[in-house]
């Protein structure tokens, strides 16, 4: 899923978001590193995109010698500009995601009752779902048919792929997640469903564009995501904030962005900033039991996590803050404005 709505607004700003060719990136990093590149790619996400909806097939079950070949295409094409493909796969769902899945799982459930619904009434469903042994078999077939390297998390997928592309200098990841954005991952970050297989080219989305668009550090984007809404933090949760820092304006998407950017630029860095996340709770939810949930968030972008403290939820310290941020004013109810 990744950030809410932080692909709208990089897609809005060309220092975050523009066209490249994938075999001049590639050669520019051959040229550059020696090392023949490598691209992690996100495999659900990449069927997802693949998978030809148009035909009807996914009614009937399926119809799995297509999608053979349209992956054998699909591999062929990064062979042929000398690019190898390593694709990774979800194994389980990490405890600090089982919420999102839930809901995502409920959704699957409408959207299933709604696409029976539309077949009992003779009308193509606008709903789309996924073959159900697609994932299984696709699996198979990228590595006992196309013998490509296929990779089983385990633990949260994304950040698998971050932490082998950040220590591996990898090329690019290829995937439709926005928190690759924010992860300190792999040279580029491609998405898949601008991806043009006839002239290799799509669009990259920049890290670091991103952080300078807002005048911000790299290493405050993980905080800018978890209060923007995330996979650990539900935006339903922090939507409220939102209303309150924009007093109440219409939504407006970039608006906000720069609004919560604003406000991260006020809290603190590093350790302090953990320190501090029963305060930023308060900001945010006006109580602090977010408070482990604002670090699992936070933390799960960091590329070293050996400095975090064993437990944030230092109640001493939360009671303390607690009168404090009541006599200042700065809690949930009263509105947070920006300077």
């Amino acid at each position: 899923m990744g950030v809410t709505h932080l692909q709208w607004f990089l897609r809005k700003n060309p220092e975050c978001c523009w066209a490249v060719d994938i075999k001049q990136l590639a050669e520019g990093y051959r040229s550059e590193t020696g090392k023949e590149p490598i691209i992690l790619v996100d495999g659900t996400n990449c069927f997802y995109n693949l998978y030809d909806f148009s035909r009807g097939d996914w009614l009937l079950g399926g119809q799995l010698l297509p999608f053979r070949k349209t992956l054998e295409h699909f591999v062929s094409c990064f062979k042929d500009i000398g690019v190898e493909l390593i694709f990774y796969f979800d194994s389980y769902i990490t405890p600090q995601k089982i919420d999102a899945w839930k809901d995502r799982q409920k959704t699957r459930v409408k959207e299933q009752k709604d696409i029976f619904s539309s077949l009992r009434e003779g009308v193509l469903p606008k709903d789309r779902l996924m073959p159900p042994l697609l994932g299984a078999c696709g699996r198979f077939l990228l590595k006992y048919v196309l013998r490509c390297k296929v990779m089983l998390s385990l633990g949260e997928c994304d950040e698998e792929m971050a932490r082998y592309a950040r220590e591996k200098d990898v090329f690019a990841i290829l995937s439709q997640d926005t928190d690759f954005v924010i992860h300190e991952g792999a040279r580029y970050y491609l998405a898949m469903r601008n991806l043009d297989l006839k002239t290799m080219t799509t669009l990259t989305y920049s890290r670091l564009g991103l952080a300078k668009t807002l005048s911000l550090k790299p290493e405050q984007l993980p905080l800018l995501a978890t209060i923007m809404g995330n996979d650990i933090i539900p935006y339903d949760s922090v939507q409220p904030f939102h209303d309150i820092i924009c007093l109440g304006r219409s939504f407006d998407i970039s608006n906000r962005v720069k609004k919560l950017a604003n406000f991260v630029k006020r809290q603190q860095k590093g350790q302090l900033l953990l320190e501090n996340l029963p305060e930023i709770s308060f900001y945010v939810f006006g109580h602090p039991f977010k408070t482990n949930d604002l670090k699992q968030s936070i933390m799960s972008y960091k590329s070293n996590t050996s400095d975090l403290p064993e437990d944030t939820k230092d109640w001493n310290r939360t009671r303390a803050i607690c009168p404090k941020i009541r006599k200042t004013g700065r809690c949930f109810g009263s509105p947070v404005r920006d300077t």
